[in-house]
């Protein structure tokens, strides 16, 4: 894959989304170290023998390559002309064309190989055609969590480059939402707000909202109350077989078993609504009115973002090899650069509310 691209003008105005994992680099350094050492001192033990072996053989494997991401970091740093980065380059993620074996590469790279070469790029944005985060799993367990970037080189092929999410701090869907709301902020919302056209925007959304609109989170309730079922009735057969135990009687009678498996299933069923309702917190009402868009548990108690500071709305799409693109929400970026993450669970559509809350003059007007 060719990764010789133009050299852009480095700038004082650049952005790190992003810092390198390093928490992640020193405790497998520190690990790598005390396993070595351990393994080192029991080499002539032969009622440990072959574990001592192995034991300095991962420490050699697992120890340059965290000391060389401790020397010389990753890094991902925007500025108004494109992208600089640094990742590693190896087999599995950055391949040639045709390259086949690749199971076979995600395990030299990852086991054998204890020193990675460096993949150093800078990509203009006109360059750019696409960044995604993209979940490769079988049978349900993810084995590969990365970042992509799709780019065409100069000689208009397209490419690609692609980093696993242990070397940034941020999650691949995290790092792709942050570059994607730097490149809105610089390309969309300041050449609005330096042609004036900023504030018609803002005037159009004041006079749409001048009688505010309330949407609220409405999860599935259903599902919702199986959970709570399942906890509920877990939680009396525990208690249950705790009385059984201290008034020294059998812990468990064979017709506990159904209700028990019945309570199980409801709360795996309603696991992940649940946790949603508890992950939403004080996201489950949102007010859009003349002041701007606010948040908070209910329509009096909200934080309000005002209309002069929404840079960006865009869908977040979760992509994932098994069973292709979902809408998750919407992820709005402020112009101070922080942004607010929107479920796809209110009663009204995250289309229509990324519609709403792009600023352009264009979806600004009625």
């Amino acid at each position: 894959m060719q990764t010789e691209l133009v050299t852009l003008p480095i700038q004082d105005d650049q952005f790190e989304p992003s810092s390198p994992n390093r928490w992640r680099f020193a405790i497998k350094l520190l690990i790598a170290t005390t396993l070595g050492m351990f393994g080192f001192a029991h080499l002539d033990s032969k009622t440990l023998f072959p574990l001592p072996y192995f034991l300095v053989a991962m420490a050699v494997i697992v120890f340059p390559r965290n000391l060389q991401a401790l020397v010389a970091p990753p890094y991902l740093r925007l500025s108004h002309q494109g992208i600089a980065l640094r990742v590693w380059s190896h087999i599995t993620l950055n391949k040639h064309e045709g390259d086949g074996a690749v199971i076979y590469g995600v395990l030299f790279a990852k086991l054998f190989c204890p020193i990675r070469k460096h993949l150093t790029m800078e990509i203009a944005w006109d360059q750019v055609t696409a960044i995604r985060p993209l979940k490769s799993a079988a049978k349900g367990l993810v084995y590969e969590h990365t970042t992509t970037i799709w780019y065409t080189d100069s000689d208009s092929r397209n490419q690609a480059v692609t980093f696993s999410r242990s070397l940034f701090s941020l999650t691949p869907q995290k790092l792709c939402i942050a570059i994607q709301q730097y490149r809105d902020l610089e390309f969309q919302w300041k050449p609005l707000r330096a042609s004036g056209a900023l504030s018609e925007s803002v005037s159009n959304q004041q006079q749409r909202f001048r009688e505010p609109v309330v949407i609220h989170y409405q999860p599935c309730r259903m599902t919702l109350w199986l959970g709570v079922f399942g906890i509920g009735g877990l939680s009396v057969s525990a208690l249950a077989v705790m009385l059984k135990w201290i008034s020294n009687d059998a812990l468990f009678e064979p017709w506990m078993f159904l209700p028990n498996f019945a309570c199980a299933i409801a709360l795996l069923l309603g696991l992940e609504e649940m946790k949603d309702w508890v992950a939403i917190g004080d996201r489950r009402t949102v007010v859009l009115s003349a002041a701007g868009i606010a948040i908070g548990c209910s329509a009096e108690s909200t934080r309000i973002f005002p209309w002069t500071e929404i840079s960006s709305a865009k869908l977040r799409q979760e992509l994932d090899l098994d069973i292709g693109g979902l809408p998750a929400g919407l992820d709005i970026g402020m112009s101070d650069g922080t942004s607010l993450f929107l479920p796809n669970s209110y009663d009204l559509s995250i289309n229509e509310l990324e519609w709403i809350l792009t600023p352009t003059v264009q979806s600004a007007r009625s």
